[in-house]
């Protein structure tokens, strides 16, 4: 599991000081994306090797509303590794320790043609060592 902080920004709410859904997408990138960085897994490499991780699928679950300066962890976790792609687990927990969102992407390796490709076995050997 990698844990990763942030402050819900002004920007990201609406009049009611309530975080607005699309502002969770942000939130689940920017952790995905250091989660990856801590296990060896940089997107920049990736795509220098001519692979890409899009999201193929996403799901959210909207529990607790989050609100304007209150900080939240969110959570993720590789849930799954397939031949040909990745599934990554987040969750979202506020300050008084409740539980803010559950959600998931589904991420296919894909080469600069945008095809499903095999998984190269470095890559999978990373998201391996994750799961253990």
């Amino acid at each position: 599991m990698y844990s990763h902080k942030i402050r819900v920004r002004y920007a990201e709410t609406d009049a009611m000081a309530v975080a607005h859904h699309s502002s969770y997408w942000l939130w689940f990138e920017e952790a995905r994306v250091e989660f990856l960085n801590t296990n060896n897994i940089n997107y920049s490499d990736l795509e220098k090797q001519g692979f890409f991780l899009p999201v193929a699928e996403s799901y959210c679950k909207y529990l607790t509303p989050a609100h304007f300066n209150e900080v939240l962890i969110v959570n993720c976790f590789v849930t799954k590794i397939g031949g040909a792609s990745v599934k990554i687990e987040y969750e979202i927990i506020n300050e008084k320790n409740q539980n803010v969102a559950k959600a998931y992407t589904v991420h296919p390796i894909v080469n600069e043609q945008g095809h499903i490709v095999k998984m190269p076995e470095k890559i999978k050997k990373e998201f391996q060592k994750i799961l253990e």
